[in-house]
């Protein structure tokens, strides 16, 4: 049995800095009370603060694998947006650092609300 041959480089992939604006945090931590406290859906709360932090691993290494807003403004403005499990997730990259800026729903006019 032959053994596939591995590539001996390694390629190393650059980790960003991502940080969390106040905002984010915010809008996370309300949404994920609402979703528990009032809509009494604590098992799809902690599924969306999985996909969520499962982005925040993803973006550290990879910041461009979101598309760019669609919304011309914010596009011009340099803003990616992530889709999570029915939320939209808006982040900016600058040199080597990811700023993670705001959550929304998607049913949101979130162009209107940056």
């Amino acid at each position: 049995m032959k053994r596939s041959r591995l590539p001996t480089t390694s390629r190393h992939v650059m980790a960003y800095k991502v940080i969390e604006t106040d905002a984010v945090r915010d809008e996370l931590v309300r949404t994920l009370d609402y979703l528990e406290f009032v809509l009494f859906e604590s098992s799809f709360a902690k599924k969306l603060a999985g996909a969520y932090l499962e982005f925040l691993g993803n973006i550290k290494s990879f910041p461009a694998m979101c598309p760019e807003a669609r919304d011309s403004r914010l596009r011009a403005a340099g803003y990616r947006k992530a889709s999570l499990l029915g939320y939209v997730v808006l982040y900016l990259v600058k040199g080597d650092t990811v700023a993670v800026v705001h959550l929304f729903h998607q049913s949101q006019d979130y162009a209107q609300l940056v």
